[in-house]
């Protein structure tokens, strides 16, 4: 056969090995954590392009992601199932990617008789550390991010097209990649050490220059994350903060014990777990350094297998410094492998390139046996309850875990289970908005209207959106209750919406009104004028225009009728 046609079949097994591995994913619902908050944002607001570029950022800035997120909404629509197939649409062309750019670092013989390079697409695409990733709608950012960095690798790698075509090509992929998450700088530093081990080779000029090229799109991304200003990054500025805040010794030994850790998760990733709180650093740190030593005599004595170990190790630089920074939620996760196990698969792929052709069979049947802990971790994910039943049991420490079981019983209005798990996850620290959402949820459930009021108040003060929890507060009262203690506390909820967030005029309007509903004119007649004094558009001000001039007539009846008339407007 032609190496075209060994190819293109090679491709077609990783294509139906991969989708009979991952396709019950579809099957999944969104998490409760990440998932159903960015489909909320999403639904909830309006969207602008170019501020979501250019806008700038906090801790995380990754429009590319958001934007796909928006595609996915606006084609397929709310669905769970078209989100998680698009996340395994872009795990399947990242495996094409490995297999490629495996194709072009390993001799493949004249034939195609050597695998390596299939080999190597599969340990990417069925290695259970990866599952994270792919499974969870939120694990898009590192699909994109490794899927456009791939590609900027291959423009490194392939030396047929011209320099200046290449250096646009790989300018505008690791943008991309950044723009999808920041992990894909380390791609500046892998470039720069390659260059560096090719300084006998004619491509050494060549790689120096697109690591220049790499470096401009760097500094447009600080640019574009700054909001096209000259300021220290504030996740930048938390990393720093929290390694200075460090002893030396303290940050060499969390970070050696940090790369330990992914690499023994590369090498056996099991148990698999979501939230990995904390790690034994003796044994990590152990492991680092054997590791340590075995690589660079594999980058001394191997020269093409220099840049797949610059991507494995290099790759694993930003999330031991977000470690440091204490930016993610939890401090260690399978997850943030994804980008290094390209480097991992390319050199399984060497690896395998030296073995006698008789045993690829046996290798081939060991790599299918990853699916098999792969599969089972997609039916877990299927099933939210037991996903984050697992995950409570695995790491009793991490509070959101509690929080995610609680949802799940909420869902299935097991409120007296819920409640003491939501209650824990409180005692733990995790005083989050939607901790007291949801067990609100729980008191109303239960017929505790008290309880509720007050879950909501403590989940509208640490709201972003708090005009909406207000509301939802308020509509809730209305109907449980309508007696006159219930119509002050509404306008009491009314008057703090908008004090929150002062664009919310209509919260003086809505208050107006209830005070009419109480009879205290003198009251409405105040608020309807702060009504009108306060900045923007409303529907309600023709409205708010006519009770003014019938309360200063002290035209009771009359006024009455208007809220009559106004409350078939209110939404």
């Amino acid at each position: 056969m032609s190496k075209k046609t060994i190819i293109a079949i090679d491709l077609l097994v990783v294509l139906a090995i991969v989708t009979a591995t991952y396709l019950t994913s579809a099957l999944a619902p969104f998490l409760s954590l990440d998932d159903i908050s960015i489909l909320n944002r999403l639904q909830s607001s309006e969207h602008n392009y170019l501020a979501r570029f250019f806008g700038g950022g906090g801790d995380y800035f990754r429009p590319l992601t958001s934007v796909s997120f928006l595609l996915d909404l606006n084609l397929f629509g709310p669905s769970a199932a078209a989100f998680h197939l698009v996340n395994l649409a872009i795990h399947t062309a990242n495996s094409f990617l490995v297999y490629y750019l495996a194709y072009l670092l390993i001799n493949t013989g004249p034939n195609g008789t050597n695998r390596a390079p299939f080999i190597a697409a599969l340990v990417f695409a069925l290695h259970p550390v990866n599952t994270e990733a792919v499974l969870w709608v939120a694990g898009r950012t590192d699909l994109l991010c490794c899927f456009f960095f791939l590609l900027a690798v291959i423009v490194a790698v392939d030396q047929q097209q011209s320099l200046i075509r290449s250096a646009l090509a790989i300018f505008v992929l690791a943008l991309l990649s950044l723009l999808a998450k920041e992990a894909s700088v380390g791609l500046l530093g892998i470039l720069l050490v390659w260059s560096v081990s090719l300084y006998k080779e004619e491509r050494a000029r060549r790689t120096f220059w697109l690591t220049i090229s790499v470096a401009c799109a760097s500094l447009v991304y600080l640019l574009m994350r700054s909001g096209m200003q000259i300021r220290t990054d504030a996740g930048v500025g938390k990393v720093l903060t929290g390694s200075a805040a460090k002893p030396v010794w303290q940050f060499i030994y969390d970070s050696v014990a940090a790369f330990g850790f992914y690499i023994s998760k590369a090498l056996y990733p099991f148990p698999l777990k979501f939230a990995i709180v904390t790690i034994n650093k003796p044994l990590s740190v152990g492991i680092f350094i054997c590791s340590l030593a075995a690589m660079l005599i594999l980058f001394v004595r191997s020269p093409k297998m220099r840049l797949p170990l610059l991507i494995f190790t290099l790759l694993l630089v930003p999330p031991v410094l977000a470690l440091h920074g204490k930016l993610p939620w939890t401090p260690y996760a399978e997850r943030y492998l994804y980008l290094s196990m390209t480097g991992f698969a390319l050199l399984v792929g060497f690896a395998v390139s030296k073995l006698p052709a008789k045993v690829y069979p046996v290798v081939f049947a060991s790599i299918v046996l990853l699916s098999i802990p792969t599969m089972q971790r997609v039916n877990l994910w299927g099933n939210p309850l037991e996903f984050w039943r697992e995950v409570m049991l695995q790491s009793p420490e991490f509070p959101r875990s509690y929080v995610g079981v609680a949802c799940e019983l909420l869902k299935e209005k097991k409120y007296d289970e819920a409640e003491p798990l939501l209650n824990k996850a409180l005692k733990m620290g995790q005083n989050k908005e939607f901790v007291w959402h949801n067990l609100a949820m729980v008191k109303l459930g239960k017929g505790d209207l008290g309880g509720y009021e007050s879950a909501m108040l403590k989940s509208a003060g640490l709201a972003r959106d708090s005009t909406s929890k207000y509301i939802s507060l308020i509509q809730t009262v209305s109907k449980n209750s309508h007696d006159e203690a219930s119509l002050r506390r509404i306008i009491g909820y009314y008057l703090l919406a908008q004090q929150r967030d002062p664009r919310y005029g209509d919260g003086f309007y809505n208050a107006a009104k209830v005070y009419l509903q109480l009879g205290e004119t003198e009251n409405a007649l105040i608020y309807f004028r702060k009504f009108m004094d306060s900045p923007g558009d409303s529907m309600y001000k023709p409205f708010a225009e006519r009770f003014i001039k019938k309360l200063a007539a002290a035209d009771i009846p009359s006024a009455t009728n208007t809220v009559k008339e106004a409350s078939k407007h209110t939404p």
